[in-house]
């Protein structure tokens, strides 16, 4: 059975390193843990220049090239990313804004020890886009 506190530390080990991943790739963070009142969070908001960013942190601890339960991003389902986009919709509203926006997921691997150190990121940009018609999350 998992611990509760044990995933919550690990996902705020992740979303740090995802933080400070966007950091040092010329990003400013606007939010993070944003929860919409629809129910919907966002673990991190960002922008760089041209875009918002909107960013969903799975974080994983792994043996050396194992993945016992699938890639980090295997867990942003589609209910997810229309929550994901919910929430979005909700920030837009109270911070309007002319830049295009992007939604990426960030997969944060960890060591087994305990605590966790992170072992690499890697970074989707545009993982998933909000459609319009068929598939659409409208």
């Amino acid at each position: 059975m998992s611990d509760p506190g044990k995933n919550r530390e690990r996902g705020d080990i992740g979303e740090d390193a995802a933080v400070q991943f966007l950091i040092d790739h010329r990003c400013e963070i606007c939010a993070r843990n944003f929860i919409s009142y629809g129910g919907g969070e966002i673990d991190i908001i960002a922008q760089n220049e041209a875009r918002i960013l909107f960013v969903e942190v799975k974080s994983r601890k792994i043996s050396p090239g194992q993945f016992r339960y699938g890639r980090p991003s295997a867990a942003v389902t589609w209910d997810k990313q229309k929550r994901i986009i919910a929430a979005a919709r909700a920030y837009l509203t109270a911070h309007p804004t002319d830049k295009a926006i992007r939604f990426d997921v960030a997969e944060v691997f960890l060591t087994q020890s305990d605590p966790p150190a992170v072992l690499d990121i890697n970074y989707i940009k545009g993982a998933f886009i909000k459609q319009k018609g068929r598939n659409s999350y409208d």
